[in-house]
């Protein structure tokens, strides 16, 4: 949806970084020098990152994308699982 928050680093990655019984992420913020955890959805991300305006119309890529990253995240939690390449299909 145009003007959402949107993640330039998927979900589905930054959760392999998380800790604690609420995850949270480690983040360390270069422009000021600040340190913090906080939860994924906080981070990595911006509003209408992937939106493209043209005329009158807003164009975004967000639900393309966001299909390959369910098809890609499913391969993902695979191979954190079992640590292997051989558990992949050879469609996978």
């Amino acid at each position: 949806m145009p003007g959402e928050q949107q993640h330039y680093v998927p979900q589905f990655l930054l959760k392999n970084f998380t800790h604690g019984k609420k995850p949270k992420i480690f983040v360390y913020d270069k422009s000021n020098d600040k340190r913090f955890h906080t939860n994924i959805k906080n981070v990595a991300a911006e509003n209408g990152f992937y939106d493209l305006e043209v005329e009158d119309t807003v164009l975004t890529m967000e639900p393309g994308l966001a299909h390959l990253e369910a098809n890609t995240s499913r391969i993902i939690r695979k191979l954190t699982k079992t640590r292997s390449i051989k558990s992949l299909s050879e469609d996978e």
